[in-house]
């Protein structure tokens, strides 16, 4: 598989992700002990997004004149669509909660993950943006070192940094996704490095081995996550994952590659609105939860899980044409 076609798939395998990380938040059996199993390791949805984030990140600071263009470019990525959405979610929770005033201004910022806050929306934007801020100082690295010996070093670092150091789950959280996004930027490395001479594919090992360690991750997951509790506390949720991430998307695009193309249609429309689409089904399933099965709803409407896949898509639609507008009106 050629580096273009894997790029070229980057939203269909974000869409994969996206659902996957929605089918982990239903928190619902299916009945099935494989889709089950499956669907409880929905939390390497993310893994891929860092993942793939960071393959981005590269390509990004690569094309960016300065460090200034960088940060610019990927403000108006998140903080329009952010703001909108962040603004909706905090102000019922300082009219009917006890929420204050500082517990709000963190959310805004994004920074409320850090400090324990008893209000926090959610943790995957706060070390987001923490990432966008290290990814000059690993684009270094990685460049300087010999060999992608600077990936290896940020990568250990990180694991016993979190292993034996980091005590707090809302860090741990986003500590243990470091060496996955570093292994994205050194992949986007490579794909920009190849010579006009060289082949620009992976190799055939490649596309053997990835893949072979994707039942390595995710059997490591599953087995340190039968101790959910300690595992979360030490990583090890996630750090099996960096083995299997890889495989996945390269599987996941060559499927795609070879499927017809309305079969990946759907994975890739929603991989072009993972945001919008990651924010909105937050809080509607916080409303979900706290209402419906707060109401014991679920049992009389077995089809309620359309009705809120129908209300996350028109949310999502919603909140991207007033961020978009708002960012038109702003002339950003």
């Amino acid at each position: 598989m050629s580096y273009e076609v894997f790029l070229k798939k980057r939203n269909v395998i974000m869409g994969f992700a996206m659902i996957w990380i929605m089918l982990y938040h239903m928190e619902q059996s299916f009945g099935n002990s494989l889709v089950d199993g499956f669907i409880g390791l929905g939390y390497a949805g993310s893994d891929i997004f860092f993942f793939l984030s960071g393959v981005g990140i590269w390509f990004s600071l690569e094309k960016s004149r300065d460090l200034k263009t960088y940060f610019k470019k990927r403000a108006i990525r998140i903080f329009p669509m952010w703001f909108c959405f962040i603004g909706f979610w905090i102000v019922p929770r300082l009219m009917w909660t006890d929420m204050t005033p500082l517990q709000a201004a963190a959310n805004v910022i994004a920074i409320e993950s850090f400090f324990d806050m008893h209000h926090a929306f959610n943790w995957y934007i706060s070390f987001l943006l923490v990432f966008y801020l290290i990814a000059p100082v690993i684009k270094l690295l990685i460049e300087k070192l010999w060999r992608g010996m600077g990936a290896i070093i940020i990568m250990v670092v990180f694991f016993l940094l979190g292993y034996f150091w980091v005590d707090d789950p809302d860090i741990m959280i986003g500590i243990s996704r470091v060496p996955i996004f570093t292994l994205g930027m050194t992949i986007g490395f490579r794909i920009s490095r190849a010579s006009s001479g060289e082949k620009k594919a992976f190799s055939m090992a490649e596309l053997i081995f990835w893949p072979l360690m994707i039942p390595v991750g995710l059997g490591g997951a599953w087995y340190f996550g039968r101790d959910f509790a300690a595992s979360w506390h030490n990583g090890m949720l996630w750090y099996p994952l960096i083995a299997s991430t890889f495989g996945l998307c390269l599987v996941i695009a060559l499927i795609s590659e070879k499927a017809p193309g309305v079969h990946s249609q759907p994975f890739d429309f929603i991989g072009h609105h993972t945001l919008s689409i990651y924010l909105v089904h937050i809080l509607v399933y916080e409303i979900y939860k706290k209402y419906i099965i707060g109401f014991g709803l679920t049992e009389a409407y077995g089809w309620h899980w359309l009705l809120i896949w129908t209300a996350v898509a028109l949310g999502a639609f919603v909140l991207e044409k007033l961020s978009g507008w708002i960012t038109k009106r702003m002339g950003i």
